[in-house]
């Protein structure tokens, strides 16, 4: 059963974000038209410049910082609160060709790196999350190899059964928990950290921010309105979170 709601919530989720959704909206105003002209050219313009807007980098940035809620990194007087420091899981690469086996996706990698970073300067202990995806190795052990293998960091901990956020943070507050450990450096993207944040205090541990990808500070230059993909894959990012939170929100948390 707890596949199939899985499945049910990725569906769900790949039909409302873009491009998906967009592209949908656009075939409703393209069989719109023969009949009611007007209207289904305004959606199709409506679709158009939505796309375009997430594009811009200037609105990627502003998106990441309304929905993810840090624009700056964690201070070296935060981190030394830490009692240690939780890498979430980011998504893998299965059967990478180059490597032979899973290897982290570009969103898991950035964590990866700066969960090192931090490690190195703290000293303090680390805890990897995530579970499988389809019939891959556990995000956890995955990232616990690229960590010790490539990086020369230990991992104390590595919890691999977490899908989700909320469960990334309840499956490793029972380890942390074990280990008389109740305040936490949590490492993940600044979009998704206002989520993070919530759902560690929900299960009774005291997290302290460690985003990653911090969004640009206002317009620098001229081509902060210039449309680009990396721009359009952060604002999906930014409107996945932003969904994840609405779901939250419903269900109570």
């Amino acid at each position: 059963m707890d596949q199939w709601v899985y499945l049910l919530r990725k569906l769900v989720g790949t039909a409302l974000l873009p491009p998906v959704g967009p592209v949908l909206l656009l075939a409703l105003a393209l069989a719109l038209i023969p009949r009611r002209r007007v209207l289904g050219l305004a959606i199709a313009w409506f679709v158009a410049l939505f796309l375009m807007a997430l594009s811009i980098p200037w609105v990627a940035g502003t998106l990441t910082l309304a929905i993810g809620g840090v624009a700056a990194p964690v201070s070296p007087d935060q981190l030394r609160e830490a009692q240690a420091i939780v890498v979430m899981g980011g998504g893998l690469r299965p059967e990478a060709p180059e490597f032979g086996t899973d290897a982290p996706g570009i969103l898991t990698l950035e964590r990866v790196r700066y969960a090192a970073f931090l490690a190195r300067s703290s000293k303090a202990p680390i805890l990897v999350t995530g579970g499988p995806t389809a019939n891959t190795r556990s995000e956890a052990d995955v990232m616990a190899d690229v960590l010790e293998k490539e990086y020369s960091v230990p991992v104390r901990w590595r919890e691999g059964r977490a899908r989700n956020t909320r469960e990334n943070a309840l499956f490793s507050a029972e380890i942390l928990k074990a280990a008389g450990i109740t305040k936490v450096a949590v490492v993940s993207h600044a979009v998704d950290t206002r989520r993070a944040l919530r759902e560690f205090r929900a299960v009774g541990i005291e997290p302290i921010a460690a985003p990653t990808h911090l969004p640009g500070s206002g317009l620098v230059l001229p081509w902060d309105f210039i449309p680009n993909m990396g721009s359009f894959a952060a604002s999906h990012l930014a409107l996945y979170e932003l969904l994840g939170n609405i779901a939250a929100w419903v269900v109570g948390r």
